[in-house]
C-alpha cells in the first residue's frame, strides 16, 4: 500500500465522485469545452466503436471518458484496478472504507448480484448512474475465495443522452 498522505488523497477523491458524480469538476454532462478550459485539452483514444467516428474515447489521466459527437461527456470510468486515482496511488482502498459514505450519499447493493466476484453499490441522480465495483473474490473469479473487504475495481458513470 502507498503513503498514507496519498491514499487519504485517492480517498478524496472518491468521496467528491460519491457525491458529486465528479472529479476535479470531470464528469458526466460536461462539455469537452469546458473540461479543456479548466484542465487543459484531454488526451484522445479514439473511436469507441470500430465502424462509426462518435462517441469517441477522451481521458485525463488515468480517468476514461466517452464523450458524444456534440462534444459531451457520456461516461467515465475510473479503472482503479490500476492502483491509482487520478495521479494518486489507491491500491487497497477498500469497502469498508468507502461503504458508510456510498451510504449516506444514497447508493444501494442491488438485491441479487449478477456476479459472485463483484459488489456493486450504485445510485442514480439527476439522469447519471454511478457505480462503485469492488471485487469480492480473492483471484477475481466466480468460484474463488471471498475477500474480508472486497476491494474497488472502478467507478463508472453513465448519462444518458442524446445528440441534437
Amino acid at each position: 500500500m502507498g503513503d498514507p498522505g496519498e491514499i487519504d488523497a485517492a480517498v478524496r477523491l472518491l468521496v467528491e465522485l460519491a457525491r458529486t458524480d465528479r472529479i476535479d469538476g470531470i464528469g458526466c454532462r460536461a462539455s469537452l469545452a469546458e473540461l479543456a478550459d479548466r484542465h487543459g485539452p484531454a488526451g484522445e483514444g479514439g473511436p469507441v466503436h470500430e465502424r462509426s467516428r462518435w462517441p469517441r474515447w477522451f481521458g485525463y489521466g488515468n480517468l476514461q471518458l466517452e464523450v458524444c459527437r456534440c462534444r459531451v461527456v457520456e461516461m467515465m470510468v475510473v479503472p482503479v484496478w490500476h492502483g491509482q486515482v487520478l495521479d494518486h496511488p489507491a491500491e487497497g482502498v477498500g469497502l469498508s472504507l468507502l461503504r458508510p459514505v456510498l451510504t449516506a450519499a444514497g447508493y444501494t447493493e442491488p438485491p441479487t448480484p449478477k456476479l459472485r466476484s463483484q459488489l456493486l453499490l450504485d445510485r442514480e441522480s439527476g439522469g447519471i448512474r454511478t457505480s462503485f465495483v469492488f471485487g469480492a473474490t480473492a483471484d477475481g473469479f466466480e468460484n474463488g475465495p471471498l475477500l474480508d473487504d472486497p476491494e474497488l475495481v472502478k467507478v463508472v458513470s453513465h448519462a444518458w443522452h442524446t445528440c441534437p
